[in-house]
């Protein structure tokens, strides 16, 4: 009996001067990780740049979307809205033709719906119905698949329920508001980034929530990286998408859309319109 009191005397001592000499340290906690959705593909649609050489010659042509050249004291002007019909065709806003233009999922040339306005915000609803607001006035009008008038005179547009995200130190933050979409708590971990916003982009027919995060060095709003993820229905981090460029000719009113869980990026370049698409099913 004294011998293993003896013994288990002499394991306290030595644990003790292990920790002398060695403290303690408690290791940080890591934050979810998601699996890291890389670019699927990238389509590129032909544009037609007004004030260049072959842009007087280009100009009507229904196959490209026509892009201001801009100036020092004027900003470019050109497509700056999007959308995603269920078969992955593109619906794209072309506001110096005053008319929308459908793109297969490939880039080709589909239609043209000649809606007489300059549109930079558009919209695919359940209904059937395309939301178009006017870039001047920003006057609502709604319009068929083919482009014919659904409603007879325009509405001023009104506040629609916003979603609701907030920041907390720390860098995380919630989103809420969207019917069915429930609470997502965000936990934003990257070394020398700081989170500056959250957007709720959709929410899918699973209950799967896709949230676009902003963040900057340090937190400042210069240097910005965009990060859009997917959140199940029990809120768990289930992919991200970190690559999305962010360089654009025309700064996008309509820049990330999500159909059937595949996530679209405009952007419109001096070149060329492009889509990005991420499938992050």
């Amino acid at each position: 009996m004294l011998r293993g009191a003896f013994l288990f005397g002499a394991l306290l001592v030595l644990l003790g001067g292990l920790l002398l000499v060695r403290p303690l340290t408690l290791q940080p906690r890591p934050g979810p990780v998601a699996h890291t959705i890389e670019r699927t593909r990238n389509v590129r649609i032909p544009s037609t740049t007004l004030g260049s050489e072959t842009g007087v010659h280009d100009s009507r042509r229904a196959d490209t979307v026509l892009v201001s050249g801009g100036g020092a004291d004027e900003l470019p002007e050109g497509p700056a809205g999007f959308d995603v019909f269920d078969d992955g065709s593109f619906l794209i806003a072309d506001p110096l033709r005053k008319r929308l233009a459908v793109f297969s999922p490939e880039g080709k040339f589909v239609r043209e719906l000649k809606v007489g306005i300059a549109a930079d915000n558009l919209a695919i609803t359940p209904n059937g119905s395309i939301r178009v607001r006017e870039a001047s006035t920003e006057d609502i009008y709604f319009f068929d698949y083919e482009g014919l008038p659904k409603k007879a005179a325009a509405e001023r547009e009104t506040a629609e329920p916003r979603e609701e995200a907030r920041l907390f130190s720390g860098n995380s933050g919630i989103v809420t508001g969207q019917p069915g979409g429930g609470v997502v708590k965000v936990e934003f971990n990257r070394p020398g980034l700081r989170l500056l916003s959250l957007e709720r982009l959709t929410t899918d027919s699973a209950g799967n929530s896709y949230v676009a995060l902003e963040a900057g060095k340090n937190g400042e709003t210069i240097d910005v990286s965009k990060f859009v993820r997917k959140y199940s229905a029990t809120g768990n981090l289930v992919s991200e998408v970190s690559d999305i460029p962010l360089d654009y000719y025309v700064t996008p009113v309509n820049e990330l859309r999500v159909r059937k869980g595949v996530l679209y990026q405009l952007r419109t370049t001096r070149s060329d319109v492009q889509v990005n698409v991420w499938d992050m099913n």
